[in-house]
């Protein structure tokens, strides 16, 4: 598959039509391949714009996130309709049209899709038009379009051939490895097990509603419950993603006054470098701070909180151990001394002894059992508390468990969390003195408002930053809370299955979920091992560090991944370089590629921010030409500059520039990149 062209009217920054043509040209020679598409544009000119607008194509609502309600997606919609500055009406129309080649088996065709969205009232009217080899599909053929693109390239996938810097960095950044397992998951289909699990657990329910009211209520309330949940998420979800675009707002401001700023005097930007430097410093310590803190919530930060009804567990817990031990004891003493009166009874000797005639021995025996019985209740009633009902069935060494927690949750996280809170506001006083700083910097009369809207957007731009934070820790909560509903409703299903007497559909639903299990065992194991290669060869071409890494291992039930170097020692993924972090990232995404055994296009965003000049470089002449047979690069003048084209320029097919106007708020499409006057064979784009 490759793409051949994108038509976007009135889509986010893009005013009015503009078509763009994506098919990799043939070199002079006719013999080598050039499959890179170069799109330069630098901050908020619209490069991500065209990332988003080929998936909301294909994809729909499916480009979003997993769950995304019907009002989320026309209220993401509605803010992609482009407003052009100064027009009287804002446009209430857009449309983006994908056209490309597919070849299924020995036929090869062509496929357009024209999605088109009409403001109606409050909502979002949307219409589909799907062309192959340009003849239009009647309505009803078009339902099979979901399914066609799910076989061709499933939206899970599709984030691991269409990505952007932000994917490589969160995958650098993958601590607990949630997007590394998010990935694989998709690589390996495993939510079509999910799915198949949950209609199966559906269909469990509804054969065993007989003699299961109680657990249907609950089952009820439980679903309700994560249905709320899952409103709250899409909400918060959406304010999440709203923050973030005015994050990148305002960076891309702060890159065009810097242009300015450099213009007016450069000899006065040492001092706000110095400046600038520390505050990265100081947002990374912050990201490592919260990070900290999100870690603390999700060990023992909640019972941290609660420090009286952690005290009362444990009193309780102690209490049942000891109420426990008692009745041991109790057991054990009456048994001893049922035993020495058995002995006793059966055995005269003693009476013969004590020369007790015959019709005084019965009389003597049953005193004797009285007696003794009556003690041993004496002592035995005043061992233990009677009064202590045991609520918590658990085992000896669960108790133990949970008493370490109580106590390491009243004490050193309690500490931790305050030592991480006092350095929390050290961090963010240092960011605010610094940009006290910034305003007090003495400056010519033509370059103070230059500073002050600076300062203004470092400001706006840092009080973002800790609303995004703020708002991650809010939605993370939140994810925690569905994942954590979505279980008890598992168990639930599974406790329904187990508590009924099956019928033959049931076996088969049971043998069926058995074999889900085991088939999902096997699957893992093939392909974990054949992508711990994959990564191990794809660093190794990417880092100039070449055989650093040797081997990796995955977790198959975690996914958590260890590092190996040459001596077999594992390599902490903290101990890697920040630049290395990122090749390590792209270096996964190339491996998962080639696992999937996909022959897809790739298109990357503006992928190098944040690596040095010899890591760039390495990703110019060893990943980009080799992605794929086709590579849509969108990129900044820094990222690719002048060196790094001249590098890149053997497999560039064509490029073209997007140049954002500030008068109208629109940006135009140019053949050519920042530097590259367009050539005689570059065709003329519709603007």
């Amino acid at each position: 598959m490759h793409f051949t062209e994108i038509r976007l009217t009135n889509f986010g920054q893009f005013s009015g039509e503009h078509a763009i043509d994506l098919c990799p040209r043939a070199s002079d020679d006719g013999m080598t391949d050039r499959p890179i598409v170069l799109i330069g544009g630098k901050n908020g000119a619209g490069k991500t714009t065209l990332l988003e607008a080929v998936k909301l194509c294909l994809y729909g609502r499916g480009a979003l996130p997993a769950g995304a309600q019907q009002r989320t997606y026309e209220g993401y919609i509605s803010r992609r309709i482009h407003r052009r500055f100064g027009a009287p009406l804002a446009n209430t129309f857009a449309e983006v049209t994908v056209t490309f080649v597919h070849t299924i088996g020995s036929a090869t065709h062509t496929y357009r899709v024209r999605r088109a969205w009409q403001h109606k009232g409050r909502g979002i009217d949307e219409a589909l038009e799907i062309w192959c080899d340009d003849e239009a599909l009647r309505t009803q053929e078009q339902s099979w379009w979901d399914k066609f693109m799910y076989d061709l390239l499933p939206p899970g996938l599709a984030d691991l051939f269409f990505f952007d810097g932000e994917k490589i960095q969160a995958l650098a950044e993958d601590s607990d490895q949630t997007v590394l397992g998010e990935s694989i998951r998709a690589l390996l289909g495993l939510e079509l097990l999910d799915r198949l699990r949950a209609d199966l657990n559906i269909y469990l329910s509804r054969q065993k509603r007989t003699g299961h009211s109680a657990l249907q209520d609950e089952l009820h309330a439980l679903s309700s419950e994560r249905q709320e949940i899952e409103g709250v998420f899409e909400e918060e979800y959406g304010s999440l993603g709203t923050l973030k675009r005015k994050l990148d707002y305002a960076r891309g401001r702060v890159s065009a006054e810097e242009q300015i700023l450099a213009s007016e005097g450069g000899h006065i930007l040492s001092r706000r470098k110095e400046l600038e430097r520390r505050t990265e410093d100081l947002h990374a310590n912050l990201e490592r701070i919260e990070g900290d803190i999100t870690d603390q919530a999700n060990g023992l930060l909640p019972f941290a909180v609660i420090p009286s009804l952690c005290s009362e567990l444990a009193n309780h817990l102690i209490t049942e151990e000891r109420v426990e031990q008692d009745a041991a004891i109790r057991m054990r003493a009456d048994a001893l001394a049922r035993d020495i009166l058995g002995v006793m009874m059966a055995d005269d000797r003693w009476l013969q002894i004590a020369a007790v005639e015959p019709f005084h021995q019965p009389q003597l025996r049953h005193a004797l059992e009285d007696v003794l019985t009556e003690a041993t209740a004496a002592v035995l009633d005043g061992r233990g508390d009677h009064s202590v009902v045991l609520l918590h069935d658990i085992s000896k060494h669960d108790r133990r468990e949970l008493l370490v927690w109580m106590e390491a949750a009243t004490t050193t996280t309690a500490r931790s969390v305050r030592d991480l809170g006092q350095e929390l506001e050290a961090t963010v006083s240092e960011l605010a003195d610094i940009g006290a700083s910034q305003l007090d910097m003495p400056a010519d009369e033509a370059v103070q408002p230059i500073l002050q809207r600076l300062a203004d957007l470092h400001q706006d731009i840092g009080r973002l930053e800790a609303q995004i934070a703020i708002q991650e820790t809010v939605v993370q909560n939140l994810r925690n809370k569905r994942a954590e509903a979505e279980r008890r409703e598992m168990d639930l299903y599974t406790r329904m299955m187990r508590g009924d007497d099956p019928t033959y559909r049931l076996k088969l639903v049971g043998g069926v979920q058995r074999a889900l299990v085991k088939y999902e065992e096997v699957l893992r194991q093939a392909k974990l091992r054949e992508l711990e290669q994959r990564i191990v060869e794809c660093f190794g071409r990417l880092s100039r560090k070449g055989n650093y890494i040797r081997r990796v291992a995955i977790e198959a039930a975690t996914f958590e991944t260890t590092l190996y170097n040459s001596k077999d020692e594992s390599i902490p993924k903290a101990d890697l370089s920040a630049g290395e972090k990122q090749i390590y990232a792209v270096a996964v995404l190339w491996a998962l590629r080639l696992v999937s055994g996909r022959s897809l296009p790739v298109i990357v965003d503006t992928p190098l921010g944040r690596l040095d000049s010899d890591h760039r470089r390495l990703l110019v002449q060893r990943y980009f030409p080799q992605a794929s047979h086709q590579v849509i690069l969108l990129s900044t003048d820094t990222e690719v500059d002048k060196n790094l084209y001249s590098d890149l320029t053997p497999a560039i097919s064509h490029a073209y520039r997007l140049s954002y106007r500030s008068s109208d708020a629109s940006t135009e499409v140019a053949d050519g990149y920042f530097w590259q006057p367009p050539t005689p064979d570059e065709h003329e784009v519709v603007a």
